[in-house]
Parts: C-alpha cells; sequence; structure tokens
C-alpha cells in the first residue's frame, strides 16, 4: 500500500483518490452493526478469496496453461479485473493496475494463489483500519479547501 500511496503522490492524485475511497466506503457500509459486520466480512474475507481463485486461478493461470499463453491470460485478466472495478471512478483504475500487477507476480512466484490471496485480504482490510482516519482528514481538507474559497 505504501508503493501504491508513492505512486498516486508522484501522479498528484492521491488526495483525489483518498476522497473518492473515504465517500465510496461511507456510502457502502451500513449502519447497523450486524449488517456491518456481515459487509467487513464479505468485503474483506469472502471477497478477495473468490476474486483471487476466480481471476488469477482460473482466468489467468488455468486459461494460461489451456491456450498455452500466459501473456494474453494475463492481459485478458487485467482487462475483467478493471471492469470489475470500474464503478469505483477512473482514478481508481490506477489504484487496480497496481494491484493487479502485484497480485499476479504473486501468482507466478514461490508463494502462488495463497500469497494473492494473502496480499488482496490485506488490501481489502488496509481501507476500513483506516477509515477513521481518514475521516478526520477528509473533514480537514473540506475545511482548509472552504477557508480558501473567497
Amino acid at each position: 500500500m505504501l508503493i501504491v500511496n508513492k505512486i498516486l503522490n508522484i501522479l498528484r492524485v492521491s488526495q483525489i483518490v483518498e476522497n473518492d475511497a473515504y465517500l465510496v466506503s461511507v456510502r457502502l457500509i451500513p449502519r447497523q452493526k450486524l449488517q456491518r459486520i456481515l459487509f467487513l466480512i464479505a468485503v474483506c474475507i469472502l471477497n478477495p478469496i473468490t476474486e483471487e481463485l476466480i481471476f488469477r486461478g482460473v482466468i489467468v493461470h488455468q486459461l494460461g496453461i489451456y491456450i498455452n499463453n500466459y501473456y494474453l491470460a494475463i492481459l485478458l485478466g487485467l482487462f475483467v479485473t478493471i471492469g470489475n472495478h470500474i464503478y469505483q471512478g477512473r482514478l481508481h483504475i490506477i489504484t487496480h493496475l497496481i494491484f493487479y500487477i502485484f497480485t499476479v507476480t504473486l501468482l507466478y512466484s514461490d508463494v502462488g494463489l495463497v500469497g494473492s490471496i494473502g496480499f488482496h485480504l490485506a488490501g481489502d482490510i488496509y481501507p476500513f483500519m483506516r477509515l477513521k482516519y481518514e475521516a478526520n482528514n477528509y473533514k480537514k481538507r473540506r475545511r482548509e479547501r472552504c477557508d480558501t474559497l473567497p
């Protein structure tokens, strides 16, 4: 996540992506406690396992074996991944592209699909762990922006 944040800072879009990510999280997370717990289990545990098994395990790895062309399978997997996350906005495609490169690299490393799943679990849990911090930063940026307006 540190590398992703550095790249977003270099591209000068980190605050925009942080604002968007915060607003998407706030809109998606239910208010009731039981629903919030079930939502977090689905998003932070079940989703990463399912996505990695289908997108990296089947589409990238198994399709690569079947068609005997890993590069084409990796490219197809990238398009499927981006298509699956396009609802988050254009700027988040950068984040998912970087994330995809890491997961595919892990898939073909010694840790394999288990490493990809672990990385994806960490990547999905991380934003929720930082949600309160992001809320405070979002409010601070909004106040600063309002103070600078004429």
